[in-house]
């Protein structure tokens, strides 16, 4: 597989991969491998699912998250791209990292045909419960989420639990985050970004 990769082979490589996966499903690399080969061949769903697995696996893989946010960003600049992104919606594992991610864009996208507050609620709701509520970050995607919908009192009361415990982890991007997001729901505003490229 790494041969196939190295040379550019990746079609070959997208064949061989689930192969491989059969043999070593709990395999990070292999996972790796599959979601890059099928990125380069098109197949950006299951390059998507693939790299929900790795971070699965290996929760703090940013490589991963990454190579999730250039997809989901080319995605919102294709003409067919809101198609393939509810593609992945649809088909990501219970990675609570990819989760997040798409909740996130579903959530405060800027161009309102992206957005859907209700799958994001969704997405959102199981991302923390997989989590037990202990990452600040994913709490203020719910909050967001929330937000979306209209259901500004559980988005300030989520926000407001995602401060807390950013707070009690010292953790200052995610303070301002959740600062930025209550600051928005208490006026009773959804909370809109830019994604970063």
């Amino acid at each position: 597989m790494k041969c196939l990769l190295d040379s550019g082979r990746y079609n070959e490589a997208a064949t061989f991969g689930p192969e491989w996966l059969t043999v070593s499903p709990f395999d990070v690399v292999a996972h790796s491998s599959v979601a890059a080969a099928m990125a380069q061949t098109g197949d950006l769903t299951t390059a998507a699912r693939q790299f929900g697995y790795v971070m699965i696996l290996r929760p703090n893989a940013e490589e991963a998250l990454d190579q999730l946010h250039k997809i989901v960003l080319s995605l919102a600049k294709a003409p067919e791209g809101s198609q393939r992104f509810r593609e992945i919606v649809a088909n990501a594992p219970d990675s609570p990292r990819m989760l997040d991610e798409v909740a996130w864009f579903l959530a405060t996208y800027p161009d309102s045909n992206w957005r859907d507050g209700a799958e994001a609620v969704r997405l959102a709701e199981r991302a923390c419960e997989l989590t037990d509520r202990r990452i600040a970050a994913l709490l203020a995607t719910l909050a967001a989420a929330y937000a979306e919908t209209g259901d500004f009192s559980r988005a300030i009361a989520t926000g407001e639990e995602a401060l807390s415990l950013a707070r009690s982890m010292g953790d200052t991007d995610d303070i301002k985050l959740s600062e930025n997001i209550l600051a928005s729901v208490r006026a009773n505003v959804p909370y809109r970004q830019e994604p970063e490229q």
